[in-house]
């Protein structure tokens, strides 16, 4: 990212994991959630939102047309990556 390396913890990759498999389409809060934490509950949409930042300020300034997450109220997020 401009330049320098940026790595992801365990949680992260798993949540960008599903996002990308599901570009372009919402995957829902509940989901995103089982998805990445499975057993070990304790996650919640304020959580998922703090991962999902983290995840926001390592990948969306990689450039102008990069990939973006974006929040559907109430539902879930989605991984709009433009396609050339």
């Amino acid at each position: 990212m401009r330049g320098n390396n940026s790595s992801l913890s365990r949680l992260e990759f798993r949540l960008l994991n599903l996002l990308v498999v599901r570009q372009n389409r919402v995957v829902k809060f509940d989901e995103l959630i089982s998805h990445t934490w499975g057993n070990l509950g304790g996650m919640d949409r304020q959580g998922l939102y703090v991962f999902i930042s983290r995840l926001r300020n390592k990948i969306e300034y990689i450039s102008e047309d990069g990939p973006r997450i974006i929040c559907i109220r109430d539902l879930g997020y989605l991984l709009r990556i433009h396609l050339d």
